[in-house]
């Protein structure tokens, strides 16, 4: 550097690193060759892989996630099968690590809407009982712009679990006594095994009461009815597999009685008690004569104690004074009518005092009870809605496909004010916001020319967004409209027009912002040329003869 009297020299240092991240399968101590594979499951089950997000720079990087399908068939299943991150975004420090879960936890489609998704999904193969799911989940960082992908594989099959007989019959059995009766449950799965439980009832039981199956492996079960009462039974026994994913109800009735020729002999308790008598001693009828009851115990007899009986004379005395006791209820019921019958009637005359009957009275609203929707056909509808908004975002609105219906440029009502002056997530932004093209080329276009282009975004959110834009430049003022308020699931248009004056090369952008908040820029690029004529002859000569 040469300054004032001489020069000088300085020396400048620098160090250039990589700012970069890196998502690893597993807990970050293993190989880096390996994937998420979560290998093979029943539809209802889940398994959970680790995953290690790495920060290879000095500053701290913001990233989100998201899973993406290859085919719209399979983006139709993303609400049945979940596959999803924890956490879905984050921030992660200088030259560190974050662990993330990875779940992969497939369901079998609803019965009740499998009819309306089968209209709309050309490749049926995806509902069969085996299904086979390729996934990609990428993490976007926000600073720089990486974009990390990496697969997600899992395969999903539905259990195939018989039982030989699930209906059983005992007739009738005496008290105290067992009856057993065998069935068998296979495992007809040649890939997974399965693990069951059998529920705890009343007189019936199964035996053994858990187990595990290997693929294709079947086991004896015995149904034991061992009544403890008298009476007629039945009960279902739910035999629970794989933790609820499949109930089999196996149906038993049966009916005990007590054998009438069969005598007990006294219990060990009761020989200790009283001997070992059998025969039961009554005392005798009290009398004026007989001694007090602590004189009528005998050692080793069982005492039972006799109630004295009514004779037939106080049978008929306690008759009469019920007949009389009821009688004379109804009489002063039916008198205590009769009064205020006439009360009522003295009410009810000819005078008029001014008030109008039922005057002033409102008439009752009868509200019916809420009903609430089904939650299956919600995620369908949600699901068919997040569709038509990535394919009209993605494949049918382009820079020179313009919309005719503009929306509303303010908020006006409550809920369109208080959403729009909510602060979106990154999630929302990267996964529901849809931006069309934000590099628009003109080309080379003439003075005074005007030249449109549409720009398109897509609002995936089930809230009301707002999105401005802001015009800086002169040869675009006549970009119209400058702001929309888009409500959800809809795509707004927005004319970007270009005309200019004078001859030059124009590049400059354009910023729109979402809600005031979060800001973005559209690059505008055109070569703007002189109006030129050119005459293909300079003179015409007209001659007339």
């Amino acid at each position: 550097v040469e300054v004032k009297g001489g020069s000088k020299s300085f020396e400048l240092k620098g160090f250039v690193v990589s700012q970069s991240l890196e998502l690893i399968p597993g807990d970050g101590s293993g190989g880096r060759d390996e994937g998420f594979q979560f290998g093979t499951l029943y539809f209802g089950q889940e398994r959970i892989l680790p995953g290690t997000l790495i920060n290879h720079g000095p500053y701290p990087l913001s990233f989100t996630t998201i899973i993406e399908s290859k085919t719209e068939e399979e983006e139709l299943l993303m609400n049945f099968v979940e596959m999803s991150v924890d956490p879905p975004e984050g921030t992660i420090e200088p030259m560190s690590k974050m662990n993330l879960s990875l779940k992969f936890s497939p369901l079998e489609i609803d019965p009740q809407i499998y009819s309306l998704i089968t209209k709309n999904v050309r490749n049926k193969n995806i509902f069969s009982a085996i299904r086979e799911y390729v996934r990609t989940v990428l993490v976007g960082v926000v600073e720089t712009g990486q974009t990390l992908e990496h697969p997600l594989l899992g395969k999903a099959i539905k259990p195939s679990v018989f039982a030989s007989q699930n209906t059983f019959n005992f007739k009738e059995v005496f008290v105290g006594e067992k009856i057993d009766l065998e069935f068998f449950i296979n495992n007809n799965s040649q890939e997974l095994p399965i693990v069951f439980s059998v529920q705890r009832t009343a007189h019936f039981k199964i035996s053994p009461a858990s187990g595990r199956l290997g693929p294709g492996e079947s086991q004896e079960l015995r149904i034991i009815f061992s009544p403890k009462q008298m009476g007629a039974f039945k009960q279902t026994i739910e035999i629970n597999i794989c933790n609820g994913i499949i109930i089999i109800p196996i149906k038993a009735k049966g009916i005990a009685k007590v054998d009438a020729g069969k005598t007990n002999s006294p219990s060990p308790k009761s020989r200790e008690l009283y001997g070992d008598k059998d025969r039961l001693v009554l005392p005798p009828i009290k009398s004026a004569e007989t001694p007090g009851r602590s004189q009528w115990k005998v050692p080793n007899e069982i005492v039972v104690k006799q109630s004295n009986s009514l004779d037939e004379e106080d049978i008929l005395e306690f008759r009469k004074k019920h007949r009389e006791k009821y009688a004379k209820y109804l009489r002063t019921a039916h008198d205590n009518r009769i009064i205020k019958r006439e009360k009522i009637q003295d009410y009810n005359n000819d005078v008029d005092i001014g008030i109008e009957p039922g005057g002033g009275l409102l008439s009752p609203k009868v509200y019916l009870p809420k009903i609430e929707s089904d939650s299956n056909f919600n995620q369908y509808k949600y699901m068919m809605e997040r569709l038509k908004i990535k394919k009209k975002g993605k494949e049918i609105y382009g820079e020179d496909d313009f919309i005719v219906k503009k929306f509303k440029p303010k908020p006006t009502t409550q809920t369109e004010l208080r959403e729009c002056k909510a602060k979106l997530s990154r999630a929302d932004l990267f996964q529901n916001v849809t931006a069309g093209n934000k590099l628009f080329d003109y080309g080379t276009v003439c003075v005074y020319s005007e030249n449109s282009k549409s720009f398109n975004l897509t609002n995936g959110m089930k809230q009301h967004i707002l999105v401005s834009i802001a015009i800086e430049h002169e040869e675009l003022r006549k970009t119209k409209p400058l702001s929309q308020v888009i409500p959800p699931g809809a795509t707004a248009g927005f004319d970007v027009i270009f005309s200019s004056p004078n001859p030059q090369t124009f590049y400059n952008n354009i910023s729109y912002s979402i809600n005031g908040i979060h800001n973005y820029i559209i690059t505008v690029n055109a070569i703007v040329t002189p109006l030129t004529l050119q005459l293909s002859k300079e003179q015409i000569q007209f001659r007339f003869s």
